[in-house]
């Protein structure tokens, strides 16, 4: 017993190990069944309804943690061990390891195995042409101007000011009226966070992250008002169970597609488009370049205001960033990586021809 308390943290390890080989080799469906009927949803209302109702983001709350191991590093770093004090070292971060994947996949991760939201709400295959495209992207342009000029017909950027907490609960509410519908069942109250300080998310091309390790969302603090809607909603999803990026960004624009706010709609529109103007460019960069020079100069405004907000954050490393995020989306089940999402272009098409959907105009 002895020896097992003090090896804890690989003895989790193994075990996640063999659950998740279970999982590949017999039923992805039973595990993630099981995990979220119930562990999951257990753990969202639970945590939600305690430690979820502080105004403060549990994240600060691991700080002396951080500390602690940061300290533990810089030790091992300084010091010339004997034998022993090798031994107790490895055995320290072996351990701090293990307990790290075991929670990973215990608090969240386990979600991976949830079953394709094609399967999920019967949607037909399609494939995506630049036709297409182009006709997706007028349409979205015409939509977008619309909720643009509801705000303010003035061309110069926008400068929204909107309340976070009331933001965070009118999205909670859409999406969780959103999911229902599909037949899903959201347990608890998702919170997402503005972390500060600023840029330490965006720096390395991030806008928001969801942090199992405390049952949260984190959008960085620095990012432009316009696009906190459509943020928030993705990393929302996260917390509801959803792991695919470009799933997530599919449930984000139709969560605020739900709602009768302009700027909610506006954001949502503006994420939308910057995927489809970009795998745009791709097929045809002069047809992409014609579209942007004839769009309402006030989103023009609004997107060189966007970009010039991030440029205050450089990012840091950004090839190495996309090199460990694919790989982490690729051991995780998601085939297309970080490329997925980008997804959210034919998660749109295969919902439009399915019986959930709805018109984007009012």
């Amino acid at each position: 017993m002895k020896i097992l308390i003090k090896n804890i943290g690989f003895v989790l390890f193994l075990i996640m190990i063999c659950v998740q080989i279970l999982a590949v080799n017999i039923s992805n469906n039973m595990i993630f069944n099981i995990y979220h009927d119930f562990i999951y949803q257990k753990i969202r209302y639970i945590y939600d309804f305690t430690i979820g109702q502080s105004p403060i983001a549990a994240i600060y709350f691991l700080t002396p943690f951080f500390v602690y191991l940061s300290y533990k590093l810089f030790k091992f770093c300084q010091t010339t061990y004997n034998t022993s004090g090798l031994k107790l070292t490895i055995n320290f971060f072996t351990n701090f390891i293990g307990i790290g994947y075991f929670l990973f996949y215990f608090l969240w991760a386990f979600n991976y195995y949830r079953p394709p939201l094609e399967k999920q709400l019967s949607f037909a295959s399609i494939t995506v042409d630049s036709i297409y495209l182009q006709t997706e992207i007028n349409e979205i342009t015409l939509l977008m101007e619309q909720e643009r000029k509801l705000i303010s017909k003035d061309t110069a950027a926008l400068k929204i000011t909107m309340d976070w907490t009331v933001l965070e609960d009118t999205l909670r509410s859409l999406q969780v009226d959103l999911l229902r519908t599909w037949g899903d069942t959201p347990t608890g109250r998702v919170r997402i966070r503005a972390l500060e300080p600023k840029g330490v998310l965006l720096s390395i091309s991030t806008a928001g992250i969801y942090i199992p390790f405390v049952c949260e969302g984190h959008v960085d603090a620095g990012l432009h008002t316009l696009q906190w809607p459509f943020t928030l909603a993705h990393e929302m999803s996260h917390g509801y169970g959803y792991t695919d990026e470009g799933v997530c960004n599919f449930i984000a624009l139709i969560t605020c597609m739900k709602s009768s706010n302009p700027y909610i709609r506006y954001s949502a529109f503006l994420g939308y488009w910057r995927y489809l103007y970009f795998e745009l460019k791709q097929h045809d960069e002069a047809l992409a370049s014609n579209l942007y020079r004839d769009i309402f100069q006030g989103i023009k405004a609004d997107l060189a205001s966007i970009k010039m907000e991030h440029g205050k954050y450089p990012d840091f490393m950004p090839n190495l960033r996309n090199l460990i995020y694919d790989f982490y989306l690729k051991f995780n089940g998601v085939q297309t990586g970080i490329n997925s999402y980008s997804e959210i272009i034919i998660q749109v098409q295969k919902w439009k021809r399915s019986k959930f959907s709805f018109s984007f105009y009012r």
